[in-house]
C-alpha cells in the first residue's frame, strides 16, 4: 500500500511539473531568441537541465533508486515519502490523531454499511410484497366500486 501511495504522490508531482514546464519552456525559448542572438537556446537548455534535476528528484519509476538512497543529503520525493511515513507510523503508534481518524472512518463505514443493508432489506420486502400481490391472489376489481373480489 505504501508503494501505491508513494507512486500516486510522485505522479501528481510529475504532472504538476509537466503542466508548469510547458508554458515556461515557450517563454524561455522566446526570451532566448529575443535577448541572446548568439545563443538563443540558453534559457531553454537551462530549463531542460532543471527538468532533468526534477526528474531525478521525483524518481517516478525508481530509475535513480541507488543514487537517492546513497545520497540522503539531496532531497527527493522518496525521502519526503519516507519522512511522511515515519510521522504517520509514530502518530499511529501513539494512538494520536491518526488513530482517532481511523476510528472515525471505521464508524462512518459501519453506518454506511448499516444504511445500505436497511435499504436493501426494505427494497427486498417491497419486492416480495409486490410479487405476493401479483401472484398470491386472483382477484377481479369491480370498476364501479374499486372493490376487489376474491375467488
Amino acid at each position: 500500500m505504501r508503494d501505491v501511495v508513494a507512486f500516486q504522490f510522485k505522479l501528481v508531482l510529475d504532472g504538476l511539473r509537466d503542466v508548469l514546464l510547458s508554458p515556461v519552456s515557450l517563454i524561455a525559448a522566446a526570451l532566448g531568441i529575443l535577448t541572446h542572438r548568439k545563443e538563443p537556446g540558453i534559457y531553454f537548455y537551462r530549463l531542460l537541465s532543471f527538468g532533468h534535476k526534477t526528474d531525478r528528484w521525483i524518481n517516478l519509476f525508481d530509475t535513480y533508486r541507488d543514487e537517492n538512497v546513497s545520497d540522503e543529503r539531496e532531497p527527493s520525493a522518496d525521502a519526503f515519502v519516507k519522512h511522511a511515513e515515519n510521522i504517520v507510523l509514530k502518530e499511529y503508534e501513539k494512538g494520536g490523531a491518526l488513530n482517532n481518524i481511523k476510528i472515525g472512518a471505521d464508524r462512518v463505514i459501519d453506518r454506511l454499511n448499516a444504511s445500505h443493508e436497511t435499504r436493501s432489506n426494505i427494497a427486498t420486502t417491497e419486492q416480495d410484497q409486490a410479487v405476493g400481490k401479483d401472484n398470491g391472489s386472483k382477484s377481479n376489481t369491480d370498476p364501479t366500486t374499486n372493490n376487489t373480489k376474491q375467488h
